[in-house]
This record gives C-alpha cells, sequence and structure tokens, in this order.
C-alpha cells in the first residue's frame, strides 16, 4: 500500500504546481485566489497522505509478528 500512496502523494503535488502556475498566470484577482486555494487544497491532501504512509509505515515496523 505505500507504494500507492506515494503516487497519490505526487499526483496531488503535481495538481498543486499546476494550479500555483495557473494563479502565476491569471488575470482576474479572483481566479488567482481561487488557484491559490486551490494549491494549497492539493497541497494538504498531499500532506495527509504523507503522515498516514508514515503512520502506516511506523506502526508496521512495531506491530507484533503474527502467531501462526
Amino acid at each position: 500500500m505505500p507504494l500507492l500512496l506515494t503516487r497519490e502523494i505526487e499526483e496531488y503535488q503535481a495538481h498543486a504546481a499546476h494550479c500555483a502556475f495557473r494563479a502565476k498566470n491569471a488575470v482576474c484577482p479572483d481566479i488567482r485566489d481561487d488557484f491559490l486555494r486551490l494549491e494549497q487544497s492539493w497541497l494538504q491532501l498531499a500532506r495527509s497522505y504523507q503522515i498516514a504512509q508514515q503512520v502506516a509505515a511506523t506502526g508496521a515496523e512495531t506491530a507484533p509478528a503474527s502467531r501462526p
């Protein structure tokens, strides 16, 4: 599962970069602000997934070995 989360994190970061690009090139201040908010939302989602991935990895490392 960590590989899947890593791909999703990269995808969310790419969406954020696209929004930042669109904000930079927006003529209308309202549209620029909307893209900046979207960028922050994508980055927050990526950070949430990074934390979830770290917690899952830590849990896997500290979980007791399963018994037969």
